[in-house]
């Protein structure tokens, strides 16, 4: 059994998606003052590896907290993707459909902390993302900043999951060790009531 953690480190460096506010991690109480340490938390939703929710894009969709925790774990499937010039993903889907999450990886982790990471990235096209989404999915999840186009404003392809209640992971990493892999995926989002996305902790298990 090997373990693999999937998810991005959360600092007040960690890189967000234009516009979105920065991380930022302060020193509440110390040691020499206080007698113990204590750190508060900003953070958005959608920092790093999260996790998105229906109410992120549809208006009066699910939040996290209406979601039972089954829906963050179960037998995953690694899939690697090619893309074209167009930045169009394409993955070839097996015949099985004994999988509960689908993540996809394009490679593009590899470029975390550049700026290159946040354009021009690889994306579906709205014919792969409805045949995607007619599988019996819980989430599906990918190494890149968003599962639609870096120019999109209407975002067609969060729709076409969210609208199913298949959740979006985004922002994973380390995937390269896990393609063609059948895992168990452990995706749990913060307890947070009515909240849009979360950041995550993606721990997969290989047997």
């Amino acid at each position: 059994m090997e373990i693999f953690d999937l998810s991005h480190e959360i600092s007040n460096e960690t890189p967000v998606y234009p516009g979105d506010p920065k991380a930022n991690l302060l020193i509440n109480a110390d040691l020499k003052n206080d007698g113990f340490v204590l750190h508060r938390l900003e953070l958005s939703t959608h920092l790093a590896t999260h996790i998105d929710a229906p109410g992120h894009v549809i208006e009066n969709g699910r939040m996290l907290s209406r979601f039972p925790v089954s829906h963050f774990t179960g037998k995953g499937l690694v899939l690697k993707a090619e893309y074209n010039n167009s930045n169009l993903i394409e993955i070839n889907l097996p015949d099985d459909r004994d999988f509960e999450h689908l993540i996809i990886n394009c490679g593009w982790y590899n470029k975390w902390g550049s700026a290159e990471y946040f354009q021009n990235y690889p994306h579906l096209t709205e014919s792969l993302a409805k045949k995607i989404a007619d599988l019996p999915l819980k989430t599906v999840g990918f190494d890149t900043p968003s599962v639609d186009s870096v120019d999109s404003k209407d975002y067609p392809i969060h729709k076409i999951f969210l609208r199913k209640n298949i959740l979006i992971i985004e922002n994973l990493t380390s995937l390269n060790a896990l393609n063609g892999c059948y895992i168990d995926l452990y995706a749990f989002p913060l307890k947070l009531k009515d909240m849009d996305g979360s950041p995550l902790r993606v721990i997969a298990v290989k047997k």
